[in-house]
This record gives structure tokens, sequence and C-alpha cells, in this order.
């Protein structure tokens, strides 16, 4: 079902985060509108779109400004569309000039996204740490079974029977047709995990090996918002050096894992698959 012709462009707040709110409530309430009970349109909403059922109810609230993949993911819904490039071309000027100017360069378009590639990455350790070993480049199966052993190489067959890998003709392996979606419970996941086998603290203690740390403090919204701030611009220019100068053949693998958050506990929230 496509809600494009009934879109509503007209926004009244200069501010773009408040745009991009205003414009993705209005369109929520056009998809929601066909359901007779709303709390029943959001939570399908929320199980289409594969966020959460209180991600929803915020953005119907106009409380959170959406990051790029929910905005893909809750538009994929709305749009009636899966094809990561058709589906930009779709959207609202308001939406579209959002993710163009934040994250231009990091979008992912035309991937086709595996579930079954997130589920092993969420639920089996080494299955995490040989996807990203072989997104970093330069991966062998000598090299799988070296650190693995055995069950790295049954993890190989798993990973080739989703099309999670590919074979190249040099003998390395690649990633495959599928693809792993980077969402919030995919980069903490991983992000924890690489980060409590890999992180090196003696290494800290000289220049140029690695960075490590930590700072706490309370801080007054603006300020707060200005960490993140600074968090997504550094992280950007970190995505964009590394896409300039990725040398699989010399160059070492490398990761960063950024989290910037308040000391307040989340409560547990229903995903949908």
């Amino acid at each position: 079902m496509r809600y494009i012709s009934a879109m509503s462009h007209k926004i009244q707040s200069v501010n773009s985060k408040d745009l991009v709110k205003s414009q993705i409530q209005s369109d929520m309430n056009i998809f929601l509108s066909n359901f007779k009970n709303y709390s029943l349109g959001q939570k399908t909403l929320a199980r289409r779109a594969g966020v959460h059922y209180k991600t929803i109810q915020r953005l119907s609230r106009m409380e959170n400004a959406p990051g790029h993949i929910t905005l893909l993911k809750v538009y994929s819904v709305l749009l009636g569309e899966t094809n990561s490039q058709k589906l930009i071309s779709l959207l609202p000027d308001v939406i579209r000039n959002s993710l163009i100017k934040d994250q231009a360069k990091l979008l992912p378009l035309g991937i086709d996204y595996s579930a079954e590639i997130k589920r092993e990455v969420l639920n089996d350790k080494v299955f995490c740490e040989i996807y990203f070993l072989i997104d970093a480049g330069n991966v062998s199966k000598d090299l799988i079974q070296f650190k693995f052993g055995e069950h790295g190489l049954h993890i190989l067959e798993r990973m080739y029977s989703i099309n999670a890998i590919k074979y190249a003709e040099n003998g390395q392996i690649v990633l495959g047709s599928a693809r792993l979606e980077f969402d919030t419970q995919v980069i903490k996941t991983a992000g924890v995990m690489i980060s409590k086998k890999y992180t090196k603290p003696t290494n800290s203690e000289v220049l140029g090996d690695n960075f490590l740390a930590l700072y706490v403090e309370s801080l007054p919204e603006s300020a707060y918002q200005e960490w993140l701030k600074i968090d997504k611009e550094a992280f950007i220019k970190k995505a964009e050096i590394a896409k300039k100068y990725r040398d699989v053949d010399s160059g070492k693998k490398v990761f960063t894992y950024m989290t910037t958050d308040t000391f307040i506990k989340g409560h547990d929230e229903e995903t949908y698959n």
C-alpha cells in the first residue's frame, strides 16, 4: 500500500529537527488513520518497520528526532517501497534533505539486508567476530581456521549458505550479496563484544597505538546535546577517512566504537523481527 500522493509537505516550524519530526508525524498519522484502533496501528507500523513500539509512540508525539536508519525503516512501510534507492527518491523533501545533509555518504543504498545474518550476529559471538573481520577486509579461510579452529570453518559454511560471504578469485573471503543492517541493537552488541576482546589498555600508555577514554559529568541538556553533536561529526569524519584510504592489502584492521549516554537504565522494550 502506498501513501505517496497523500504525504503532507506543509511544515510550520523553521527548526530542521522540528521539520523532520512534524513531517514524519504527519505521514505516520495518514498511515494510522487506516486503523480503527490507533494503538493497534502503531503496533502494526512498529512490527512492519522492525522498530520498537515505544519508538513509534515517541515519533507520534514528536518527542524525538529519528536517526536515518529509523527514518528509512518507517518510510519503507509508509511508502510501500523496500528498495533503498527507490525509497530515497520517493521520500518527502524534508526527510530526503535531512538524510543528505547528515548522512549523505553513509546511506545504505541498494543493499539486501538479511534478518538471518542479524540473528546470527546477535546470538553467536564467533559469527559476529568473523563477520566483522571479513568486513574489514583481507581474510582467508586459513586465517579463520587458525583463529577459530573447526568451529570457525563451520561458521563459514553457515555464512556461505545464507549469502553472508562469497569467495573471491584470489582466495580471499568477502561479504556476500546479503548484508547485516547496522541498527542500534547490532551496533551495541558488536561494539561491546569487539571492544571487550580487542581493546588493549596497556597500549594506551604510549601515543599512537590506540585511544581509550572515559569521562563522566553532570551536564545541562544543551551541553549534552553538544556532546552528541561532536560524537556524530567525529564518527562521520572517521568514516569518510576510512572510505578514502581503505587498504585491504597492507592496511591494519582497526575498529572504532563510540557511545555517549545518560546514567539512566533503559527498560527492556519489545522488538519485532
